[in-house]
């Protein structure tokens, strides 16, 4: 069944209208956090649809990267014993060639080599933290919510708080003061806990933060090789080759665009079927390695799809061939390689990861503003609702901290899938060459 509708409250006193206000934010900002599944979801027991964490793919791509690109040079000296300038002497006589290919090449691998080995070692594992914390959050807010005991709950305190009988000063009672004093205390437990998990997520963000901006020094000239490499036409001996890598080898390159898209074209099936059905991001994600191709996040176990396995054979055989004929190019393909397939639009992916945190700090701001806000009033309640408004606004806040308690346990639910998925993470590889 699906939850009851709000009974309807229309204040007219200021006091009021901001202890609606304060109610209806206390709500709605969870929603930032949640993705709301299509209209094929399934309900789950509790009859509520399922949710599933905000963006949680976005820590699994920005994971593949870092994973990726580790890897790469970490210096000038480690590209130079690499990588010999030899690789590039056929890509330096064509017309048309950037000939600064070499240096840019360098720069920027050393750039992801660099950033992406200290963020890994330093500081990959914090991410994470950003679903235990709301996992921490929502359990300790629903503790204080819910209890066996009712007058333990802040919705029992505020039951007898706001009960029309009270209507002045002279009708306050030991239970009245009793449950003002508890819901004073209950709702200042809530604020600092929204507080303490807002400082967090601040910390995590912190992190994103930097390594976003560690990247942009050379994003553009990535995005630039990215796109030399695998489109910016280049003439020769009259022929055309749709970019750098099909002049090195034409058929590895067509074989790495094709691999390429039926991996999109597969996590785009995959991931439309899980937004429908209202499974979440993080089931069945496998982290595969796939070599020649760095650690990808796949939708569901790579040898699930025969489609995907032979492309990538396809690539492995052409790798094997050009190795044989190029061994200075074929460790320049191996680097190039993964640049093309994994890290087009990666500025995009480390920005998704910052809103994704920071969408989640922003919750936990306005959670510790709405529970200060509702506490500070409980101090000198304007009177002057009529009873009819008064019996209307006890209603109104009994369904909807029922609301709260549905929306806390189903963003609970997500973050224990999400930390469920990286802890218990499938990893995978293709085979070794």
């Amino acid at each position: 069944m699906a939850p009851a509708a709000l009974p309807q409250w229309n204040p007219t006193t200021d006091a009021d209208l901001k202890l609606k206000g304060f109610l209806q934010s206390l709500g709605s900002s969870m929603d930032s956090a949640m993705l709301i599944p299509g209209p094929k979801a399934q309900l789950s027991q509790d009859g509520e649809k399922a949710h599933f964490l905000l963006q949680s793919k976005a820590y699994f791509d920005l994971k593949a990267y870092v994973m990726t690109g580790k890897d790469f040079p970490v210096d000038d000296d480690a590209f130079n014993g690499r990588i010999t300038k030899d690789a590039f002497k056929r890509l330096e006589t064509v017309d048309g060639v950037d000939t600064d290919i070499y240096n840019k090449t360098k720069a920027t691998c050393v750039g992801i080599g660099s950033t992406c080995r200290n963020f890994y070692d330093d500081e990959l594992h914090n991410i994470p933290m950003a679903g235990a914390v709301a996992k921490r959050w929502s359990q300790s807010t629903l503790d204080i919510l819910t209890d066996e005991d009712e007058t333990m709950t802040l919705l029992g305190q505020l039951r007898v708080v706001f009960d029309p009988k009270y209507k002045l000063p002279a009708d306050e009672d030991h239970d009245y003061i009793m449950a003002k004093s508890r819901a004073d205390a209950s709702l200042m437990m809530l604020h600092m806990a929204a507080n303490d998990a807002e400082e967090e997520a601040r910390d995590i963000l912190i992190i994103l933060e930097k390594f976003r901006d560690d990247t942009k020094p050379f994003i553009n000239d990535l995005n630039d090789l990215i796109k030399k490499y695998s489109k910016t036409p280049v003439k020769h001996n009259n022929r055309e080759f749709n970019g750098y890598l099909a002049f090195l080898q034409a058929d590895y390159a067509d074989a790495v665009h094709k691999l390429k898209d039926s991996l999109k074209d597969y996590n785009s099936k995959d991931n439309d079927w899980k937004t429908d059905t209202g499974a979440a991001l993080s089931v069945g994600l496998t982290f595969s390695w796939i070599p020649l191709l760095g650690w990808a996040t796949l939708g569901s176990p790579a040898d699930t799809s025969d489609y995907l396995r032979q492309n990538w054979e396809r690539v492995l055989e052409e790798y094997k061939a050009l190795r044989v004929d190029n061994t200075d190019e074929a460790v320049l393909v191996d680097l190039v390689t993964k640049m093309v397939f994994q890290f087009e639009g990666i500025d995009q992916t480390i920005e998704l990861a910052v809103d994704s945190v920071n969408t989640l700090r922003r919750m936990f701001q306005d959670q510790a503003e709405c529970y200060e806000g509702i506490r500070s009033m409980l101090g000198g309640f304007e009177i002057g609702a009529s009873s009819s408004e008064a019996q209307q606004r006890r209603e109104f806040i009994d369904k909807y901290f029922e609301m709260v308690v549905r929306k806390l346990k189903a963003l609970n639910g997500a973050t224990v899938g999400f930390l469920e998925a990286i802890y218990s993470e499938d990893t995978s590889t293709f085979r070794k060459m």
